[in-house]
């Protein structure tokens, strides 16, 4: 009888195998009278994961954990400040937990004009019409996923790590 309740807990045990590769990050630009920068995380693994992509702040608004960049033909890099995101909070944050099945992805898709160019006074829109790259990084590296299902741990692997997506020239064709 022992050996079979010692053998039934180790088999519950998750063994989570090591997917840092699997995973991708694509950036483009839509055209059109309202342009968005689309950001793609795609799972090309062959096991379900959970991204820690941002926080959920009350009902209208959010933060991503992704940062895109425009790196100039000079090599200056600029950072593009989500201005749509509230300065202080004053109630709670909830996570944004992506759970991403094999081989599906998530995308999402926010107006240029919620963006500023860090250390400029200029807008996006016009800032991306120059020569230059636009890139995004994605670093969960310190973020932490909630247990679903209390008392009983995550069953699908929480992915810490840090991502690049393609580089994309600028101006957009």
């Amino acid at each position: 009888m022992r050996r079979f309740v010692l053998l039934a807990a180790a088999l519950l045990v998750p063994a989570f195998p090591a997917i840092a590769a699997e995973l991708r990050l694509d950036v483009a630009l839509t055209s059109g009278t309202h342009p968005e920068m689309r950001v793609v995380i795609r799972n090309l693994a062959d096991v379900p994961i959970l991204i820690p992509y941002g926080a959920l702040i009350g009902s209208r608004f959010y933060s991503f954990r992704f940062r895109p960049f425009v790196t100039t033909p000079g090599g200056q890099n600029h950072e593009l400040i989500d201005t749509g995101t509230p300065a202080a909070v004053g109630g709670r944050l909830d996570p944004l937990v992506v759970p991403l099945l094999p081989r599906a992805s998530y995308a999402v898709e926010i107006p240029l004009t919620q963006f500023t160019v860090a250390d400029t006074s200029e807008n996006v829109e016009t800032y991306i019409r120059k020569p230059g790259r636009l890139r995004v990084e994605l670093d969960t590296r310190d973020a932490v996923c909630p247990l679903y299902g209390y008392p009983n741990p995550n069953m699908i692997q929480c992915w810490k790590g840090r991502l690049e997506s393609n580089v994309l020239p600028l101006p957009p064709h």
